[in-house]
Protein backbone atom coordinates (compact mmCIF):
# COMPACT_ATOMS: atom_id res chain seq x y z
CA UNK A 1 0.00 0.00 0.00
CA UNK A 2 3.12 2.18 0.18
CA UNK A 3 1.71 3.92 -3.08
CA UNK A 4 -1.35 5.36 -1.30
CA UNK A 5 -0.57 5.88 2.29
CA UNK A 6 -0.11 9.77 3.70
CA UNK A 7 2.95 10.57 4.71
CA UNK A 8 3.67 10.93 8.34
CA UNK A 9 6.02 13.79 7.87
CA UNK A 10 6.19 16.88 5.91
CA UNK A 11 7.48 15.99 2.67
CA UNK A 12 9.82 18.27 1.21
CA UNK A 13 8.49 20.90 -1.63
CA UNK A 14 7.98 19.21 -4.71
CA UNK A 15 8.99 20.18 -8.26
CA UNK A 16 6.78 22.12 -10.33
CA UNK A 17 5.63 19.22 -12.79
CA UNK A 18 6.18 20.74 -16.18
CA UNK A 19 3.30 22.09 -17.98
CA UNK A 20 1.59 19.71 -21.04
CA UNK A 21 1.26 22.04 -23.69
CA UNK A 22 5.42 22.86 -23.26
CA UNK A 23 6.05 18.98 -22.98
CA UNK A 24 4.11 18.17 -26.10
CA UNK A 25 6.02 21.22 -28.57
CA UNK A 26 9.40 19.65 -27.33
CA UNK A 27 8.02 16.01 -28.16
CA UNK A 28 6.43 17.22 -31.54
CA UNK A 29 9.85 18.66 -32.30
CA UNK A 30 12.07 15.50 -31.01
CA UNK A 31 9.63 13.18 -33.10
CA UNK A 32 11.99 13.76 -35.82
CA UNK A 33 14.61 12.07 -34.30
CA UNK A 34 14.23 8.53 -37.10
CA UNK A 35 14.65 6.73 -33.88
CA UNK A 36 11.38 7.67 -32.33
CA UNK A 37 9.66 7.38 -35.57
CA UNK A 38 8.27 3.64 -34.49
CA UNK A 39 7.59 5.25 -30.95
CA UNK A 40 5.74 8.13 -31.70
CA UNK A 41 2.48 7.25 -31.68
CA UNK A 42 3.01 5.66 -28.11
CA UNK A 43 4.75 9.01 -27.03
CA UNK A 44 2.00 10.95 -28.48
CA UNK A 45 -0.62 8.34 -26.23
CA UNK A 46 1.73 9.19 -23.34
CA UNK A 47 1.50 12.83 -23.52
CA UNK A 48 -2.15 12.96 -23.68
CA UNK A 49 -2.63 11.17 -20.76
CA UNK A 50 0.06 13.50 -19.18
CA UNK A 51 -2.15 16.10 -19.80
CA UNK A 52 -5.32 14.22 -18.88
CA UNK A 53 -3.67 13.02 -15.53
CA UNK A 54 -2.66 16.96 -14.73
CA UNK A 55 -6.26 18.39 -15.72
CA UNK A 56 -8.04 15.58 -13.46
CA UNK A 57 -6.54 17.61 -10.35
CA UNK A 58 -8.61 16.79 -7.66
CA UNK A 59 -11.55 15.46 -9.06
CA UNK A 60 -12.99 12.06 -8.27
CA UNK A 61 -10.86 9.27 -8.34
CA UNK A 62 -11.71 6.88 -11.04
CA UNK A 63 -11.66 3.24 -10.61
CA UNK A 64 -11.41 0.55 -13.66
CA UNK A 65 -12.51 -3.07 -12.45
CA UNK A 66 -10.39 -5.51 -14.61
CA UNK A 67 -10.35 -9.23 -14.74
CA UNK A 68 -10.84 -12.29 -16.66
CA UNK A 69 -14.27 -14.25 -17.31
CA UNK A 70 -16.39 -15.14 -14.30
CA UNK A 71 -14.01 -13.38 -11.98
CA UNK A 72 -16.91 -11.71 -10.28
CA UNK A 73 -16.42 -7.69 -11.50
CA UNK A 74 -19.80 -7.01 -11.43
CA UNK A 75 -20.48 -8.29 -8.16
CA UNK A 76 -17.68 -6.49 -6.68
CA UNK A 77 -18.90 -3.47 -8.41
CA UNK A 78 -22.24 -4.08 -6.59
CA UNK A 79 -21.15 -5.09 -3.54
CA UNK A 80 -19.21 -1.63 -2.90
CA UNK A 81 -22.12 0.09 -4.41
CA UNK A 82 -24.20 -1.59 -1.62
CA UNK A 83 -26.93 -1.77 -4.37
CA UNK A 84 -27.59 -3.63 -8.00
CA UNK A 85 -25.66 -1.04 -10.13
CA UNK A 86 -24.13 -3.65 -12.78
CA UNK A 87 -25.79 -6.63 -14.22
CA UNK A 88 -24.75 -10.33 -13.06
CA UNK A 89 -25.14 -13.31 -15.13
CA UNK A 90 -24.02 -17.20 -15.42
CA UNK A 91 -23.20 -16.66 -19.22
CA UNK A 92 -20.16 -15.93 -19.95
CA UNK A 93 -18.77 -13.09 -20.81
CA UNK A 94 -21.19 -10.98 -19.15
CA UNK A 95 -19.81 -7.96 -19.65
CA UNK A 96 -19.28 -6.69 -23.42
CA UNK A 97 -18.80 -2.67 -23.01
CA UNK A 98 -17.18 -0.74 -20.42
CA UNK A 99 -19.80 0.93 -18.22
CA UNK A 100 -19.03 3.66 -15.71
CA UNK A 101 -20.84 4.05 -12.70
CA UNK A 102 -19.80 8.10 -11.34
CA UNK A 103 -21.43 10.02 -8.85
CA UNK A 104 -24.20 12.39 -10.63
CA UNK A 105 -22.29 16.05 -10.27
CA UNK A 106 -18.66 14.06 -11.59
CA UNK A 107 -17.24 15.73 -14.61
CA UNK A 108 -16.32 12.65 -16.40
CA UNK A 109 -14.71 14.54 -19.63
CA UNK A 110 -13.04 11.99 -22.24
CA UNK A 111 -13.62 9.49 -20.05
CA UNK A 112 -17.59 9.45 -20.91
CA UNK A 113 -16.23 9.67 -24.62
CA UNK A 114 -14.01 6.13 -24.06
CA UNK A 115 -17.17 4.40 -22.75
CA UNK A 116 -20.24 3.86 -24.12
CA UNK A 117 -22.54 3.96 -21.16
CA UNK A 118 -22.26 6.09 -18.29
CA UNK A 119 -24.41 5.00 -15.04
CA UNK A 120 -25.08 8.07 -12.64
CA UNK A 121 -25.63 7.67 -8.94
CA UNK A 122 -26.34 10.15 -5.86
CA UNK A 123 -22.66 9.56 -3.33
CA UNK A 124 -24.06 9.05 0.11
CA UNK A 125 -21.98 10.37 3.15
CA UNK A 126 -19.59 7.49 4.96
CA UNK A 127 -20.11 4.89 2.05
CA UNK A 128 -17.20 3.38 0.14
CA UNK A 129 -18.80 4.21 -2.92
CA UNK A 130 -18.92 7.93 -2.40
CA UNK A 131 -17.52 10.36 -4.33
CA UNK A 132 -15.60 7.53 -6.32
CA UNK A 133 -16.18 6.97 -10.73
CA UNK A 134 -15.61 2.76 -11.26
CA UNK A 135 -15.83 1.42 -14.62
CA UNK A 136 -16.96 -1.89 -15.02
CA UNK A 137 -14.66 -3.38 -18.37
CA UNK A 138 -15.59 -6.28 -20.39
CA UNK A 139 -13.51 -9.51 -19.71
CA UNK A 140 -9.46 -9.52 -20.73
CA UNK A 141 -10.36 -13.23 -21.63
CA UNK A 142 -13.12 -13.06 -23.76
CA UNK A 143 -13.16 -15.45 -26.70
CA UNK A 144 -14.59 -12.16 -28.07
CA UNK A 145 -11.58 -9.94 -28.45
CA UNK A 146 -13.34 -6.62 -29.41
CA UNK A 147 -14.02 -7.09 -25.19
CA UNK A 148 -10.45 -7.22 -24.21
CA UNK A 149 -9.81 -4.11 -26.95
CA UNK A 150 -12.99 -2.87 -25.16
CA UNK A 151 -11.15 -2.96 -21.33
CA UNK A 152 -7.78 -2.23 -22.02
CA UNK A 153 -9.41 1.18 -24.59
CA UNK A 154 -10.73 2.64 -20.68
CA UNK A 155 -7.44 2.01 -19.03
CA UNK A 156 -5.86 5.16 -19.94
CA UNK A 157 -8.81 7.42 -18.88
CA UNK A 158 -8.07 6.37 -14.99
CA UNK A 159 -6.37 6.45 -12.10
CA UNK A 160 -6.04 2.77 -10.62
CA UNK A 161 -7.19 -0.18 -11.10
CA UNK A 162 -8.99 -3.32 -9.54
CA UNK A 163 -7.45 -6.31 -11.26
CA UNK A 164 -9.77 -9.41 -9.99
CA UNK A 165 -8.77 -12.51 -10.44
CA UNK A 166 -11.15 -16.33 -8.93
CA UNK A 167 -8.73 -18.91 -8.04
CA UNK A 168 -8.89 -20.22 -11.59
CA UNK A 169 -7.66 -17.30 -13.24
CA UNK A 170 -4.66 -16.85 -11.59
CA UNK A 171 -3.00 -19.88 -13.24
CA UNK A 172 -5.09 -19.92 -16.25
CA UNK A 173 -5.16 -16.43 -18.10
CA UNK A 174 -2.37 -14.17 -17.02
CA UNK A 175 -2.99 -10.52 -17.25
CA UNK A 176 -2.78 -9.45 -20.77
CA UNK A 177 0.84 -8.19 -22.60
CA UNK A 178 -1.33 -4.97 -23.30
CA UNK A 179 -1.62 -4.26 -19.45
CA UNK A 180 2.02 -3.75 -19.37
CA UNK A 181 2.26 -0.27 -20.09
CA UNK A 182 -0.97 0.33 -18.12
CA UNK A 183 0.55 -0.98 -14.63
CA UNK A 184 4.04 1.08 -14.97
CA UNK A 185 2.57 4.80 -15.29
CA UNK A 186 -0.92 3.65 -12.87
CA UNK A 187 -1.71 2.21 -8.83
CA UNK A 188 -3.22 -1.33 -9.16
CA UNK A 189 -5.22 -3.42 -6.59
CA UNK A 190 -5.31 -7.38 -6.83
CA UNK A 191 -8.37 -8.50 -5.44
CA UNK A 192 -8.81 -12.44 -5.41
CA UNK A 193 -12.52 -13.26 -5.31
CA UNK A 194 -14.62 -15.95 -3.97
CA UNK A 195 -12.69 -16.38 -0.81
CA UNK A 196 -15.53 -18.33 0.82
CA UNK A 197 -14.17 -21.56 -1.25
CA UNK A 198 -10.99 -21.07 0.30
CA UNK A 199 -9.37 -22.09 3.22
CA UNK A 200 -7.09 -19.66 5.49
CA UNK A 201 -3.82 -20.71 4.47
CA UNK A 202 -4.57 -21.79 0.64
CA UNK A 203 -6.09 -17.50 0.57
CA UNK A 204 -2.92 -16.70 1.79
CA UNK A 205 -1.06 -18.68 -0.75
CA UNK A 206 -3.39 -17.38 -3.65
CA UNK A 207 -2.78 -13.75 -2.56
CA UNK A 208 1.02 -13.99 -2.66
CA UNK A 209 0.90 -16.51 -5.30
CA UNK A 210 -1.18 -13.42 -7.40
CA UNK A 211 1.48 -10.64 -6.24
CA UNK A 212 4.29 -12.59 -7.67
CA UNK A 213 2.36 -13.23 -10.95
CA UNK A 214 1.26 -9.26 -11.26
CA UNK A 215 5.14 -8.35 -10.37
CA UNK A 216 6.38 -10.96 -13.00
CA UNK A 217 4.10 -10.32 -15.86
CA UNK A 218 3.58 -6.55 -15.32
CA UNK A 219 7.38 -5.62 -14.72
CA UNK A 220 6.89 -3.88 -11.09
CA UNK A 221 9.35 -2.94 -8.52
CA UNK A 222 7.01 -4.84 -5.79
CA UNK A 223 4.30 -7.30 -5.38
CA UNK A 224 0.62 -4.83 -5.56
CA UNK A 225 -1.47 -4.99 -2.46
CA UNK A 226 -3.55 -8.17 -2.92
CA UNK A 227 -7.14 -8.58 -0.71
CA UNK A 228 -9.13 -12.07 -0.77
CA UNK A 229 -12.53 -11.30 -0.41
CA UNK A 230 -15.69 -12.84 -1.05
CA UNK A 231 -18.11 -10.04 -3.25
CA UNK A 232 -21.45 -12.57 -3.02
CA UNK A 233 -21.06 -12.57 0.75
CA UNK A 234 -20.12 -8.83 0.82
CA UNK A 235 -23.34 -8.23 -1.19
CA UNK A 236 -25.91 -10.63 0.22
CA UNK A 237 -24.50 -8.76 4.28
CA UNK A 238 -23.59 -11.98 5.10
CA UNK A 239 -20.90 -12.45 7.96
CA UNK A 240 -17.38 -12.45 6.88
CA UNK A 241 -13.91 -13.33 7.58
CA UNK A 242 -11.64 -12.39 4.86
CA UNK A 243 -9.60 -8.86 3.82
CA UNK A 244 -13.25 -7.06 2.81
CA UNK A 245 -12.78 -4.61 5.77
CA UNK A 246 -9.07 -3.75 4.33
CA UNK A 247 -10.20 -3.63 0.75
CA UNK A 248 -12.56 -0.61 2.03
CA UNK A 249 -10.60 1.00 3.85
CA UNK A 250 -7.71 1.20 1.00
CA UNK A 251 -10.85 2.89 -1.38
CA UNK A 252 -11.53 5.23 1.31
CA UNK A 253 -8.31 6.39 1.38
CA UNK A 254 -8.08 6.39 -2.16
CA UNK A 255 -11.12 8.51 -2.38
CA UNK A 256 -9.68 11.03 0.04
CA UNK A 257 -9.12 14.27 -1.91
CA UNK A 258 -5.46 14.47 -1.22
CA UNK A 259 -4.58 11.12 -1.49
CA UNK A 260 -6.06 11.22 -5.23
CA UNK A 261 -3.84 14.81 -5.86
CA UNK A 262 -0.58 12.69 -4.55
CA UNK A 263 -1.79 9.08 -6.83
CA UNK A 264 -2.19 11.51 -9.57
CA UNK A 265 1.09 13.01 -9.22
CA UNK A 266 2.78 10.23 -8.89
CA UNK A 267 1.20 8.64 -11.92
CA UNK A 268 2.58 11.74 -14.22
CA UNK A 269 5.71 11.57 -12.76
CA UNK A 270 5.33 7.84 -13.73
CA UNK A 271 4.13 8.83 -17.66
CA UNK A 272 7.32 11.70 -17.56
CA UNK A 273 9.47 8.79 -17.15
CA UNK A 274 8.41 6.16 -19.60
CA UNK A 275 8.50 9.64 -22.14
CA UNK A 276 12.03 10.21 -21.04
CA UNK A 277 13.32 6.97 -21.09
CA UNK A 278 11.85 6.35 -24.93
CA UNK A 279 13.23 9.78 -25.62
CA UNK A 280 16.80 9.65 -23.64
CA UNK A 281 17.35 6.59 -25.49
CA UNK A 282 16.43 7.65 -29.03
CA UNK A 283 18.93 10.68 -28.62
CA UNK A 284 21.18 7.84 -27.27
CA UNK A 285 21.30 5.78 -30.39
CA UNK A 286 20.82 9.41 -32.79
CA UNK A 287 23.91 10.32 -31.56
CA UNK A 288 25.79 7.57 -31.48
CA UNK A 289 24.50 6.50 -35.16
CA UNK A 290 25.58 10.01 -36.28
CA UNK A 291 29.13 9.80 -34.44
CA UNK A 292 29.38 6.60 -36.65
CA UNK A 293 28.59 7.99 -39.67
CA UNK A 294 31.15 11.06 -39.27
CA UNK A 295 33.43 8.97 -38.72
CA UNK A 296 33.13 6.91 -41.53
CA UNK A 297 32.34 10.65 -43.35
CA UNK A 298 36.12 11.44 -42.54
CA UNK A 299 37.94 8.00 -43.77
CA UNK A 300 36.24 8.82 -47.00
CA UNK A 301 37.27 12.33 -47.22
CA UNK A 302 40.81 11.01 -46.41
CA UNK A 303 40.91 8.39 -48.43
CA UNK A 304 40.46 10.52 -51.85
CA UNK A 305 41.84 13.41 -51.04
CA UNK A 306 45.81 12.33 -52.23
CA UNK A 307 43.99 11.06 -55.94
CA UNK A 308 41.82 13.90 -56.47
CA UNK A 309 44.95 15.90 -55.89
CA UNK A 310 47.36 13.77 -58.59
CA UNK A 311 44.33 14.34 -60.55
CA UNK A 312 44.29 17.63 -60.68
CA UNK A 313 47.96 17.81 -61.09
CA UNK A 314 47.25 15.67 -63.70
CA UNK A 315 45.21 17.94 -65.56
CA UNK A 316 47.52 20.65 -65.20
CA UNK A 317 50.27 18.97 -66.52
CA UNK A 318 47.75 18.99 -69.50
CA UNK A 319 47.21 22.67 -69.43
CA UNK A 320 51.26 23.14 -68.71
CA UNK A 321 51.37 24.71 -72.29
CA UNK A 322 48.42 27.55 -71.47
CA UNK A 323 50.36 28.33 -68.34
CA UNK A 324 53.43 28.94 -69.50
CA UNK A 325 52.32 31.07 -72.45
CA UNK A 326 50.15 33.02 -69.88
CA UNK A 327 53.24 33.36 -67.32
CA UNK A 328 54.99 34.66 -70.42
CA UNK A 329 52.08 37.06 -71.72
CA UNK A 330 52.26 38.00 -68.06
CA UNK A 331 55.48 38.74 -67.44
CA UNK A 332 55.90 40.43 -70.88
CA UNK A 333 53.66 43.20 -69.38
CA UNK A 334 56.55 44.31 -67.24
CA UNK A 335 58.99 44.94 -70.23
CA UNK A 336 59.18 47.45 -72.37
CA UNK A 337 60.86 47.62 -75.99
CA UNK A 338 61.36 44.53 -77.89
CA UNK A 339 61.98 41.83 -75.61
CA UNK A 340 58.35 42.93 -74.34
CA UNK A 341 56.94 41.84 -77.48
CA UNK A 342 58.93 38.77 -78.10
CA UNK A 343 58.01 37.29 -74.32
CA UNK A 344 54.32 37.54 -75.99
CA UNK A 345 55.27 34.87 -78.57
CA UNK A 346 55.29 31.90 -78.18
CA UNK A 347 57.23 29.77 -79.92
CA UNK A 348 56.08 30.03 -83.45
CA UNK A 349 56.04 33.78 -83.28
CA UNK A 350 59.95 33.57 -81.73
CA UNK A 351 60.94 31.82 -84.89
CA UNK A 352 58.38 33.83 -87.07
CA UNK A 353 60.92 36.72 -85.51
CA UNK A 354 63.85 34.57 -86.64
CA UNK A 355 62.63 33.77 -90.08
CA UNK A 356 61.75 37.45 -90.88
CA UNK A 357 65.44 38.32 -89.11
CA UNK A 358 67.07 36.33 -92.16
CA UNK A 359 64.59 36.60 -94.87
CA UNK A 360 65.01 40.44 -94.98
CA UNK A 361 68.82 39.91 -95.56
CA UNK A 362 67.28 38.78 -98.84
CA UNK A 363 64.23 40.35 -99.53
CA UNK A 364 62.01 42.81 -97.14
CA UNK A 365 58.84 42.29 -98.09
CA UNK A 366 59.31 38.54 -97.45
CA UNK A 367 60.55 38.92 -93.89
CA UNK A 368 57.51 41.07 -93.15
CA UNK A 369 55.68 38.42 -94.60
CA UNK A 370 57.70 36.02 -92.33
CA UNK A 371 56.97 38.03 -89.29
CA UNK A 372 53.35 38.29 -89.81
CA UNK A 373 52.82 34.90 -90.76
CA UNK A 374 55.06 33.62 -87.36
CA UNK A 375 52.30 36.24 -85.14
CA UNK A 376 49.09 34.76 -86.54
CA UNK A 377 50.13 31.27 -86.13
CA UNK A 378 51.23 32.10 -82.65
CA UNK A 379 47.07 33.95 -81.60
CA UNK A 380 46.09 30.91 -83.10
CA UNK A 381 48.39 28.34 -81.12
CA UNK A 382 47.35 30.51 -77.93
CA UNK A 383 43.35 30.43 -78.40
CA UNK A 384 44.06 26.98 -79.00
CA UNK A 385 45.84 26.44 -75.60
CA UNK A 386 43.48 28.55 -73.82
CA UNK A 387 40.32 26.55 -74.77
CA UNK A 388 42.45 22.99 -74.37
CA UNK A 389 43.42 24.04 -70.28
CA UNK A 390 39.59 25.06 -69.60
CA UNK A 391 38.12 21.88 -71.14
CA UNK A 392 41.33 19.60 -69.78
CA UNK A 393 40.52 21.15 -66.44
CA UNK A 394 36.55 21.12 -66.33
CA UNK A 395 36.34 17.94 -68.08
CA UNK A 396 33.84 15.81 -67.10
CA UNK A 397 35.09 12.27 -66.37
CA UNK A 398 34.88 8.98 -64.89
CA UNK A 399 37.53 9.87 -62.20
CA UNK A 400 36.40 12.28 -60.53
CA UNK A 401 33.06 10.74 -60.89
CA UNK A 402 34.40 7.40 -58.80
CA UNK A 403 36.05 9.05 -56.61
CA UNK A 404 33.04 11.43 -55.29
CA UNK A 405 31.06 8.27 -55.10
CA UNK A 406 33.78 6.47 -52.83
CA UNK A 407 33.95 9.57 -50.67
CA UNK A 408 30.54 9.39 -49.79
CA UNK A 409 30.02 5.56 -49.98
CA UNK A 410 31.10 3.87 -46.27
CA UNK A 411 29.16 7.16 -44.57
CA UNK A 412 25.98 5.99 -46.51
CA UNK A 413 26.60 2.47 -45.80
CA UNK A 414 27.06 3.21 -41.77
CA UNK A 415 23.64 5.47 -41.76
CA UNK A 416 21.59 2.85 -43.94
CA UNK A 417 22.74 0.36 -41.02
CA UNK A 418 22.12 2.25 -38.49
CA UNK A 419 18.49 3.25 -39.48
CA UNK A 420 19.07 6.61 -40.70
CA UNK A 421 17.08 7.93 -43.66
CA UNK A 422 19.48 9.67 -46.58
CA UNK A 423 17.62 12.93 -46.44
CA UNK A 424 18.45 13.75 -42.54
CA UNK A 425 22.00 12.64 -41.96
CA UNK A 426 23.13 15.88 -43.84
CA UNK A 427 24.97 13.56 -46.66
CA UNK A 428 24.77 15.08 -49.94
CA UNK A 429 23.52 13.00 -52.93
CA UNK A 430 26.01 12.13 -55.30
CA UNK A 431 25.04 14.85 -58.28
CA UNK A 432 25.11 17.71 -55.39
CA UNK A 433 28.49 16.18 -54.10
CA UNK A 434 29.95 15.80 -57.77
CA UNK A 435 29.14 19.43 -58.77
CA UNK A 436 30.80 20.53 -55.22
CA UNK A 437 34.18 18.63 -56.33
CA UNK A 438 33.55 20.07 -59.65
CA UNK A 439 33.28 23.45 -58.32
CA UNK A 440 36.42 23.16 -56.10
CA UNK A 441 38.32 22.49 -58.85
CA UNK A 442 36.83 25.26 -60.95
CA UNK A 443 37.39 27.69 -58.19
CA UNK A 444 41.08 26.41 -58.15
CA UNK A 445 42.17 26.59 -61.80
CA UNK A 446 40.52 30.60 -61.61
CA UNK A 447 42.86 30.93 -58.28
CA UNK A 448 46.03 29.30 -60.32
CA UNK A 449 45.28 31.84 -63.98
CA UNK A 450 44.44 34.87 -61.82
CA UNK A 451 46.43 35.22 -57.99
CA UNK A 452 48.68 33.03 -58.34
CA UNK A 453 49.79 33.48 -61.49
CA UNK A 454 49.82 37.19 -60.92
CA UNK A 455 51.85 36.78 -57.25
CA UNK A 456 54.62 34.21 -58.93
CA UNK A 457 55.46 37.05 -62.17
CA UNK A 458 55.61 39.65 -59.50
CA UNK A 459 58.29 37.27 -57.74
CA UNK A 460 59.81 36.85 -60.48
CA UNK A 461 59.83 40.65 -61.40
CA UNK A 462 62.00 41.85 -58.08
CA UNK A 463 64.88 40.33 -59.49
CA UNK A 464 64.68 40.54 -62.90
CA UNK A 465 63.87 44.16 -63.00
CA UNK A 466 67.76 44.15 -61.66
CA UNK A 467 69.17 41.45 -63.19
CA UNK A 468 67.68 40.33 -66.20
CA UNK A 469 66.87 43.86 -67.48
CA UNK A 470 70.01 44.98 -67.72
CA UNK A 471 71.18 41.88 -69.79
CA UNK A 472 68.45 41.86 -72.65
CA UNK A 473 67.53 45.37 -72.61
CA UNK A 474 71.29 47.43 -72.47
CA UNK A 475 72.08 45.49 -75.56
CA UNK A 476 69.51 47.08 -77.64
CA UNK A 477 69.38 50.47 -76.02
CA UNK A 478 73.40 50.61 -77.02
CA UNK A 479 72.51 49.80 -80.96
CA UNK A 480 69.94 52.09 -80.72
CA UNK A 481 72.32 54.88 -79.39
CA UNK A 482 75.21 53.43 -82.26
CA UNK A 483 72.60 53.99 -85.13
CA UNK A 484 71.44 57.13 -83.69
CA UNK A 485 75.07 58.40 -83.02
CA UNK A 486 75.72 57.37 -87.03
CA UNK A 487 72.68 58.85 -87.84
CA UNK A 488 73.21 62.34 -86.36
CA UNK A 489 76.66 62.62 -87.45
CA UNK A 490 76.04 61.59 -91.18
CA UNK A 491 73.27 64.55 -91.15
CA UNK A 492 76.35 66.82 -89.51
CA UNK A 493 78.70 65.73 -92.47
CA UNK A 494 75.99 66.05 -94.88
CA UNK A 495 76.23 62.40 -95.95
CA UNK A 496 73.51 59.44 -96.57
CA UNK A 497 73.94 56.01 -94.78
CA UNK A 498 73.92 53.26 -96.74
CA UNK A 499 70.49 50.89 -96.32
CA UNK A 500 72.73 48.20 -95.87
CA UNK A 501 73.47 49.94 -92.73
CA UNK A 502 69.93 50.18 -91.10
CA UNK A 503 69.25 46.58 -92.37
CA UNK A 504 72.30 45.24 -90.73
CA UNK A 505 70.96 47.30 -87.45
CA UNK A 506 67.48 45.33 -87.80
CA UNK A 507 68.63 42.02 -88.42
CA UNK A 508 71.00 42.82 -85.78
CA UNK A 509 68.09 43.67 -83.28
CA UNK A 510 65.90 41.37 -84.16
CA UNK A 511 68.54 38.51 -83.26
CA UNK A 512 68.95 40.42 -80.02
CA UNK A 513 65.15 40.67 -79.16
CA UNK A 514 65.06 36.77 -79.79
CA UNK A 515 68.10 35.78 -77.70
CA UNK A 516 66.78 37.91 -74.91
CA UNK A 517 63.47 36.24 -75.49
CA UNK A 518 64.68 33.12 -74.67
CA UNK A 519 66.93 34.14 -71.85
CA UNK A 520 63.88 35.15 -70.34
CA UNK A 521 62.01 32.28 -70.77
CA UNK A 522 64.29 30.31 -69.55
CA UNK A 523 64.03 32.22 -66.25
CA UNK A 524 60.29 31.89 -66.52
CA UNK A 525 60.40 28.13 -66.93
CA UNK A 526 60.73 27.65 -63.16
CA UNK A 527 57.93 30.23 -62.70
CA UNK A 528 55.26 28.10 -64.73
CA UNK A 529 56.35 24.81 -62.23
CA UNK A 530 56.06 26.81 -58.87
CA UNK A 531 52.44 28.25 -60.27
CA UNK A 532 51.13 24.50 -61.28
CA UNK A 533 52.67 23.84 -57.33
CA UNK A 534 50.61 26.32 -55.99
CA UNK A 535 47.59 25.26 -58.33
CA UNK A 536 47.84 22.11 -56.65
CA UNK A 537 48.06 23.36 -53.45
CA UNK A 538 44.83 25.38 -54.02
CA UNK A 539 42.96 22.73 -55.04
CA UNK A 540 43.54 21.33 -52.00
CA UNK A 541 42.93 24.02 -50.08
CA UNK A 542 39.28 24.12 -51.87
CA UNK A 543 38.38 20.41 -51.47
CA UNK A 544 39.36 20.91 -47.60
CA UNK A 545 36.80 24.16 -47.90
CA UNK A 546 34.25 21.65 -49.34
CA UNK A 547 34.70 18.75 -46.88
CA UNK A 548 34.49 21.46 -43.95
CA UNK A 549 31.32 22.63 -45.20
CA UNK A 550 30.13 18.97 -45.37
CA UNK A 551 31.33 17.85 -42.16
CA UNK A 552 29.30 20.80 -40.71
CA UNK A 553 26.33 20.07 -42.50
CA UNK A 554 26.03 16.62 -41.33
CA UNK A 555 26.93 17.53 -37.47
CA UNK A 556 24.17 20.44 -38.27
CA UNK A 557 21.63 17.37 -39.43
CA UNK A 558 18.92 16.26 -36.71
CA UNK A 559 20.06 19.36 -34.57
CA UNK A 560 16.47 20.39 -33.95
CA UNK A 561 14.90 17.35 -33.13
CA UNK A 562 18.23 16.65 -31.00
CA UNK A 563 17.94 19.57 -28.77
CA UNK A 564 14.44 19.48 -28.08
CA UNK A 565 15.35 15.84 -27.52
CA UNK A 566 17.78 17.33 -24.54
CA UNK A 567 15.63 20.05 -23.97
CA UNK A 568 12.87 17.48 -23.40
CA UNK A 569 15.23 15.16 -21.00
CA UNK A 570 16.29 17.92 -19.31
CA UNK A 571 12.54 19.46 -18.40
CA UNK A 572 11.64 15.82 -17.14
CA UNK A 573 14.60 15.32 -14.75
CA UNK A 574 13.59 19.02 -13.55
Amino acid sequence: MRWFRRAKEDPAPEVALPEPELLRSRLDVASGLPALAEARPLLERLADDYARTRALAERPLRIALVGSTGAGKSTLLNALAGTVLAREGVDRPTSSEAVAYAPADAVLGALGEAVPRVVRYMAEAGSAWSGQVFVDTPDLNSVARANADAALAVLDQVDAALLVFHRGSVAEARPADALRPFARRRALLGVVNFADQLGAEARQTLKEQVGRVLQAELGLAEPPPVFAVSALRARLGEPLDDDWQALLHSLRTLAEAGVATELRRRNAEALLGQIRSRVSDALRATEEAQGEVRKALEAGLDAVRAPLAEDFRVRLGGAGGFLRQSVRRQAAGRLTGPIGWGLRLSGWGSGGLAGAALASQASLPAGLLVAATGAVLDEVQSRGRQASAERMVSAADGVLDGLARQALAPARAVAAERGLPAEVTGLPDHPTWLSRLAAARGLAWREVTGPTLDGAVQGWWRWARLLLVPLVQLPLLGLVGHVGYRVGRAYWDGKWLPAGYFLNAGVLALLWTVAGTVIAGLTLAGVAAGVARSGEAAFLRAVDGVNEDLRAETGRALSGPRDAARQLVALVDA
